[in-house]
C-alpha cells in the first residue's frame, strides 16, 4: 500500500495516473496516499489522471508544475473522484496552470461524476 510518492528528481512524464475511476465507481488503489508533495522538480506532464483516492488530501505535484513552469506541456487533466481532496483546491492550481480539465466528486464539488471506460 503506497504512502508516500518520492520521485524528487523526475523531471518530465509523459502520463501521470494515481488511482483508477471507472463509470460511477473509483478503485482505490491507493487508499493510504494522502498527498502528491514527492515531485519537487516535476515540470512537465502531458496527461494527468488523479482518480479515486480515497486519502488524498492534496496534490502538491500541481505546485510543482506551477513553479517548474513548463504549465504548457498539459494536455489533458481529470481530478475525479477523490473524498477528501477540496475541489476549491484544484480548480485554484488548474486555474494558475492556465489549463481546465476535468474535474467533480471531490470535496465540496459537484457529486455529478463520470468516468468514460477506457478513458
Amino acid at each position: 500500500m503506497l504512502e508516500v510518492v518520492d520521485l524528487g528528481t523526475l523531471e518530465s512524464v509523459g502520463m501521470l495516473v494515481v488511482g483508477h475511476c471507472e463509470g460511477t465507481q473509483s478503485l482505490a488503489l491507493q487508499p493510504a496516499l494522502v498527498d502528491l508533495d514527492g515531485f519537487s522538480s516535476l515540470a512537465s506532464v502531458k496527461w494527468l489522471f488523479l482518480e479515486g483516492n480515497e486519502a488524498l488530501l492534496s496534490a502538491g505535484l500541481l505546485d510543482s508544475l506551477i513553479e517548474n513552469g513548463e504549465a504548457e506541456s498539459l494536455q489533458l487533466v481529470a481530478i475525479r473522484r477523490n473524498p477528501v481532496l477540496p475541489e476549491s483546491y484544484v480548480l485554484q492550481k488548474l486555474e494558475l496552470l492556465g489549463i481546465q480539465g476535468t474535474v467533480c466528486g471531490n470535496a465540496e464539488g459537484d457529486p455529478e461524476c463520470f468516468c468514460l471506460i477506457g478513458e
